[in-house]
């Protein structure tokens, strides 16, 4: 909507009220046609964010359902909502004071797109129901049914029936088109060396690689045969190799300035060190060309630690050692990754290599596009064909199709984003589309799902007058000792693990220039950071390890209780209650050793996500009152369904033989409000119904499910005595 006197209001009140930090200001009122900010924990994200949104309700012609904003979560995009709308509401009697310039955004306002960026597939793909393999009755695929291709596939290649694939691939696609007769004689050779399970998991493990990368199975069989992808590998494996070069040479040119000029003895070994010495003097170290910082990396391995016999027994070698501060093997040990990469870079792939590498991308290809026909054949979805098909439909030029496009782009969690839905962004982008993109690479939290944080790091790599990136460093969460240790951290990681990956620098978290409030913070004689480590002992179970660090944490946590912390809404420090605490696990299976110690041997209360005591999802698919159901494919709970592996279904009740006891839930009562005191207002709405309630005191619900049929009973039985 046109708002120059609005936009000015809006700095105005920004000003006055010191609403957002520099940063933060400069990042809302960016005009670049792409804004990228660096946005670390704590430094006011979502409140930016929140803030662009107001701003790019102001811009000229854009109304709320020209702004897209996505998040990765359906809590996230839940309180980016209610945050807009909250500040919407505060803001509009400061920009509206007469009330009739804002009326009509008011009125739109529930119209603007705010959901996890696989909900907003879902949208795309309903509106083109005729691109779903089943049209709206496609459904996630189950747990069991890819296990069941899986199984299949597995058997097939175990005893080569190529026939198999022909019938399962595309009409008019063949095993030919993959393996030809010499790939699959090799094919043979492939499989009894590495077995059918292992080649069938590296298909689909690669499959789900490139497909989140936005490839297709075609895409995947040319790159067999290329004649230059081992020059790729060489590129990469070199990058990983500079730094450490680079460390390497300066370790050796403090020992070349550290031995005398002329070595003492007449050792095989002292000539060695002199011959390369000579070869490489101090003043060429570190050498300033890549090549340089290779050769000399190889020449060290070749010449010296590739064979330290003698180096004990010499005294130059005593020397040499004394200068690097360690012995020659834990040199050698230290920067073992080098030496295998440079074994690698020195010589050619052999031809059992380039014939083994040809046959495994080749029967990938044919498995991946199996999979694919398995899948759209019974109307089953993979959370990336979700996002393909999304893409797909966006992006066509077909006039009869009429996907939204937008104005102002919006993304959360943007280092999470992997390439295939960065294209379904990109192909909703309308003509002068500004987006608005809000990441960190150190929070990359989905690699295990192909997130690819490069994607942000090339964005911002690669400037240019369309393209501004923002950094926000000052973090408010956190105590100055704690970011102290987290920058050193992450700072040594930055350099020394993925910076070749990543080519922007290490950007600290600050804490806020206040004196005084850097004293509240460290009011506390907590550190800040506490480590409590527990090795798992010879032969003992995961289990009984995860049952000792659980024991080691609650004693900690009692001692931890009653300290003082730094309470927020008070602004002050207070005696840490338990709410104050928090415990991060690797995977839910640490769950079970923390529910049997904490409460019942510490008497800490603990409250554990109820979701992940969830088997079965299943949405109820019904018309009521002309309403039209939105069922959601499990979108809602994307990384429960994928990460515990939940069973989800969506019931139709009033389509063919289904049947649904609905007066089975209307007489028990609601026990919304007994788990959650504050939802009085939803009962309405929600109702909350207690199995043992429908079920009574001597029977059980029970739930017998054949995910490939789709068929699905659930019933009572009575409890055995």
């Amino acid at each position: 909507m046109a708002g120059g006197d609005l936009l000015a209001r809006l700095k105005a009140h920004i000003a006055s009220e010191g609403a957002l930090l520099p940063a933060q200001e400069e990042a809302v009122f960016s005009d670049a046609a792409l804004t990228l900010v660096g946005a670390g924990a704590g430094t006011g994200k979502t409140h930016t964010l929140s803030w662009r949104f107001i701003r790019a309700l102001l811009r000229e012609d854009v109304r709320p359902r020209d702004i897209l904003t996505l998040t990765f979560t359906d809590k996230a995009a839940n309180e980016m909502r209610e945050r807009i709308g909250e500040l919407f509401t505060k803001l509009r009697t400061v920009l509206d004071p007469g009330g009739n310039e804002l009326a009509s955004v008011a009125a739109e306002l529930q119209e603007a797109q705010i959901s996890t960026i696989h909900a907003f597939a879902l949208n795309i793909i309903r509106e083109e129901a005729l691109f779903l393999p089943s049209g709206l009755g496609a459904r996630p695929v189950s747990p069991p049914e890819a296990e069941l291709f899986t199984a299949r596939a597995e058997k097939a290649l175990d005893t080569l029936d190529f026939g198999w694939f022909t019938r399962n691939l595309p009409q008019g696609t063949s095993s030919g088109d993959f393996l030809d007769t010499a790939a699959g004689e090799y094919l043979a050779d492939a499989v009894t060396e590495y077995s059918p399970e292992a080649a069938v998991s590296f298909a689909l493990s690669l499959a789900d690689l490139l497909e989140s990368r936005g490839e297709s199975p075609r895409e995947l069989l040319q790159r067999a045969d290329d004649p230059h992808y081992f020059d790729a590998v060489k590129n990469r494996i070199r990058d990983i190799c500079l730094p450490l070069c680079r460390e390497v040479a300066g370790d050796w040119e403090r020992v070349f300035a550290q031995l005398p000029s002329a070595l003492p003895g007449k050792s095989a070994f002292n000539e060695r060190l002199d011959a390369l010495r000579k070869e490489w003097p101090e003043d060429a170290l570190p050498p300033e060309e890549p090549d340089g910082l290779l050769a000399f990396a190889t020449r060290l391995f070749d010449g010296i630690l590739g064979n330290l016999r003698g180096a004990t027994t010499s005294q130059s070698g005593k020397l040499a050692q004394e200068a690097l501060g360690c012995s020659f093997a834990e040199h050698r040990e230290r920067f073992g990754t080098l030496w295998t990469g440079l074994r690698f870079l020195s010589q050619e792939p052999p031809e059992f290599d380039v014939r083994l590498r040809s046959v495994l991308l080749r029967t990938s290809a044919m498995v991946w596009e199996t999979y694919r026909e398995f899948r759209r054949r019974r109307g089953l979805l993979s959370y990336d064909d979700m996002i393909r098909l999304a893409a797909d439909i966006a992006a066509s030029e077909n006039s009869a199709r009429s996907v939204r496009s937008f104005r102002e782009i919006l993304v959360d969690e943007y280092q999470d984003t992997n390439p295939l839905q960065d294209r379904l962004i990109d192909s909703v982008a309308a003509e002068g589309c500004r987006r608005f993109l809000v990441g960190d690479p150190k929070q990359s939290i989905y690699r295990f799902r192909h997130a690819d944080p490069t994607l942000f790091g090339e964005r911002i790599a690669s400037p240019s007058e369309e393209t501004r990136y923002i950094p926000l460093q000052t973090s408010f969460r956190t105590r100055p000792a704690l970011l102290k240790e987290i920058n050193g951290l992450f700072g040594g990681i930055w350099r020394n693990g993925i910076a070749s990956t990543l080519p922007t620098p290490y950007e600290e978290l600050l804490f806020p220039e206040n004196p005084e409030m850097r004293e509240l913070r460290e009011e506390t004689s907590l550190p800040p950071l506490l480590p409590v480590f527990r090795r798992q002992r010879e032969n003992e179970p995961v289990a009984e390890t995860r049952k000792r660090v659980a024991l080691a944490l609650g004693e900690k946590l009692l001692e931890l209780h009653g300290q003082p912390v730094w309470n927020k809404k008070n602004k002050q420090m207070l005696p840490a209650e338990w709410r104050d605490m928090t415990i991060l696990v690797p995977s839910r299976s640490s769950f079970a050793a923390l529910e049997e110690t904490l409460h019942p041997l510490f008497g800490i209360p603990v409250a554990f996500a109820e979701i992940n005591r969830i088997s079965v999802l299943c949405e109820i698919v019904a018309m009521r009152e002309h309403l039209v159901p939105d069922v959601s494919l499990g979108t809602h709970f994307l990384n429960e369904l994928v990460e515990t592996e939940m069973l989800y279904l969506a019931m139709f009740p009033h389509q063919g033989n289904n049947t649904l006891h609905e007066e089975l839930f209307e007489s028990p009562s609601n026990r919304l409000v007994e788990l959650v005191p504050d939802a009085n207002r939803w009962t309405d709405a929600v109702k909350l119904v207690d199995a043992r309630d429908l079920a009574g005191e001597d029977r059980a619900v029970f739930l017998d499910a054949d995910a490939f049929k789709q068929k699905v009973i659930c019933y009572f039985q009575p409890l055995r005595p």
